[in-house]
């Protein structure tokens, strides 16, 4: 998951500096601050509550049900065929 987190901030944040992507710059503008809204949001709430006790280091890296190698390729293909189309 830190994987898919990387492609998209590495994705999107060059793609809202590229002049010559037009309006698709702007939505990638709009997925930085997105991000980075969720960040702090997440900061924040972890500092007001605290961790939970279901949470343990398998949970919050590979989830509860292990996704496989197929569920990211999706997202990979997800994310590149939306930026090419």
């Amino acid at each position: 998951r830190l994987f898919m987190l990387l492609v998209g901030v590495f994705v999107c944040a060059p793609l809202a500096l590229a002049r010559h992507v037009s309006f698709m710059r702007h939505l990638a503008a709009g997925s930085v601050a997105a991000l980075l809204l969720l960040v702090v949001t997440v900061v924040w709430f972890l500092g007001e509550h605290g961790q939970d006790e279901s949470v343990t280091p398998q949970t919050l890296w590979f989830g509860p049900g292990g996704a496989t190698i197929f569920t990211y390729m999706n997202s990979i293909n997800n994310i590149v065929f939306a930026y090419n189309n």
